[in-house]
């Protein structure tokens, strides 16, 4: 009901049920008819709405279609810091997190199923990957990247209680330039060309778009609540359990 255009509405409406409903609405009917008929001439426009999954969880789902989520403001990278992010791909190729300022940029994407993970401190890029077997087999992996200056280590394991393995790999970059000046939102789930076209950021997987699930985000120990995340393009803040 945040909408101004319903604004007579919201007065008639108490204000312990004004808030917007948060799940999911089925078989709706009004004056004994289907909701889903709308007589001619009616306008039918839906308001920051998206579908339903008969069974899901906690996370955001990018379909398709494409779309992103941009998560807080201002996220600094700097000289020292561990992103952790859970991904359930249905793609094996297309970028999962980035976040930039200026020439500095940290990125994770995926790329014919290897996780990379780029930083630019602004003396060139660095990047670190890992090959994972079938990373489209339906099990939640974490993704963690630790930046200390110039060094930047990658470490995917499965997102469960006690993960059997842990693939990892380490690069050192150039000493010249150790802090990423990073001052934008994060972004999650591919990348809004329109926002973010002074980035100098080009993924492998530029062509591709990611498909699947993304939670549990997280960057020097700040963790972002999805379900408030601005969406950009086609994204649902929930997702699929299968």
């Amino acid at each position: 009901m945040s909408d101004g255009r319903y604004g007579y509405m919201a007065q008639k409406i108490g204000m312990a049920s004004a808030a917007s409903l948060v799940g999911c609405i089925d078989q709706l009917e009004f004056r004994g008819k289907d909701a889903v008929w709308v007589p001619y001439g009616s306008v039918f426009e839906p308001v920051d709405v998206e579908g339903c999954f008969e069974n899901q969880e906690d996370g955001a789902y990018i379909p398709v279609t494409a779309g992103s989520l941009a998560l807080g403001t201002g996220t600094v990278i700097g000289l020292l810091s561990e992103i952790e992010i859970s991904v359930r791909p249905r793609s094996d190729s297309g970028v999962v997190f980035l976040v930039w300022g200026g020439g500095d940029y940290l990125a994770i994407e995926l790329y014919n199923g290897q996780v990379i993970a780029n930083v630019n401190n602004g003396a060139g890029d660095i990047e670190v990957a890992a090959v994972v077997d079938d990373i489209c087999d339906g099990q939640w992996r974490k993704i963690k990247v630790i930046k200390n200056e110039n060094i930047l280590t990658l470490i995917v394991t499965l997102d469960t209680e006690s993960p059997a393995e842990a693939l990892e790999a380490v690069n050192i970059g150039g000493a010249s330039s150790k802090s990423a000046d990073t001052n934008s939102p994060v972004y999650i789930g591919g990348i809004p060309t329109q926002e973010v076209i002074g980035s100098r950021y080009k993924p492998k997987s530029m062509a591709d778009e990611y498909v699947g699930c993304i939670r549990s985000v997280r960057v020097g120990g700040r963790s972002f609540n999805i379900s408030r995340g601005r969406k950009i393009g086609d994204v649902a803040k929930t997702c699929p359990t299968t």
